[in-house]
């Protein structure tokens, strides 16, 4: 119970801030080198190479002093509008970014003796909103892009999570907290159908944390437990915080978590090619009980970067 008001506190900290730095723009902004460094690995297309670059620029920032869901947002937006502008599938981008910054955030407050979940929280907000924003602006599809974007959010933290011999159930409770909290608002504040979003991102946080669970060799059903109370959380807070119809966003969230669950470690690959969509084309996913398919092309990638 106390774990569970913890997350709640910070969540509406967090939605707070949030609203704040995508009303008012970014605090924080990635160096010249940092962005073309995030650029031309996604222009590979290659996860690992993605997770690398990212986990390598969260890294720095987090040395840095930076504030963590800042640099989180800024690490997947820019990952994900450099794979529409290269052609990339944005959904391998948005994974293997959200995963090198949490499996950073969570590597870094291991190291540190710091508050392993709080820190896969704040960075998997971070990473969600700023996959939301980038694929809103883009024309993409938003929930196929929150799905993936929430899945490695949740599997980079466990993944650091087993590495450091943290409490692997708090810390994806902390992550899919996050992870859902920041995609709800960031959904809310670009006008998105945000049930969906809430939907995908749960289906994500829970697919990629008992993916990674699974992998590592870890108890799936407590982990699955862990990523639905979190996620039904960070929906929550987020839905009241942004005026949002709280019962149909935390029942989507739930609905999303019990299908990610059934379908560990996979994502739905987006839409990359905004250029040939109309401009006045509706969101991508439907409006009444949202439905967030799973195929199995995007790997699960362990601490150093490798799929498992």
């Amino acid at each position: 119970m106390k774990t569970t008001k913890k997350f709640q506190l910070t969540n509406l900290v967090l939605v707070a801030m949030m609203v704040v730095v995508l009303l008012a723009g970014q605090a924080f902004a990635l160096t010249p080198d940092q962005t073309t460094s995030i650029e031309t690995a996604v222009a590979t297309g290659d996860a690992a190479t993605i997770k690398a670059a990212t986990k390598a620029v969260m890294t720095a920032a987090l040395a840095a002093g930076d504030d963590p869901a800042d640099v989180a947002n800024q690490i997947t937006q820019t990952a994900v509008t450099a794979a529409v502008d290269a052609g990339v599938d944005t959904s391998i981008a948005a994974n293997a970014a959200s995963n090198g910054v949490t499996d950073s955030a969570v590597e870094a407050a291991a190291a540190a003796g710091e508050d392993t979940a709080a820190a896969a929280q704040v960075a998997s907000s971070g990473a969600t909103s700023g996959a939301v924003t980038a694929a809103a602006a883009s024309g993409i599809d938003i929930a196929a892009v929150t799905q993936a974007a929430s899945a490695g959010a949740t599997s980079g933290a466990v993944t650091a999570a087993v590495t450091a011999g943290a409490d692997v159930a708090t810390v994806t409770q902390g992550a899919s907290s996050g992870a859902t909290s920041g995609a709800v608002t960031a959904a809310a504040a670009a006008g998105a159908d945000v049930a969906a979003v809430s939907q995908a991102a749960s289906s994500g946080a829970s697919s990629g944390a008992v993916g990674a669970a699974a992998a590592a060799g870890q108890e799936t059903e407590a982990v699955a437990s862990a990523a639905n109370s979190g996620s039904t959380a960070g929906a929550t807070e987020a839905a009241i915080a942004t005026g949002q119809d709280v019962e149909t966003v935390v029942a989507a969230s739930q609905a999303g978590s019990t299908q990610g669950a059934q379908a560990p470690a996979t994502v739905t690959p987006a839409a990359d090619a905004p250029e040939n969509a109309p401009e006045d084309a509706p969101e991508d996913a439907p409006e009444d009980d949202p439905e967030v398919t799973a195929p199995d092309d995007i790997p699960i990638l362990d601490d150093a970067g490798s799929p498992i």
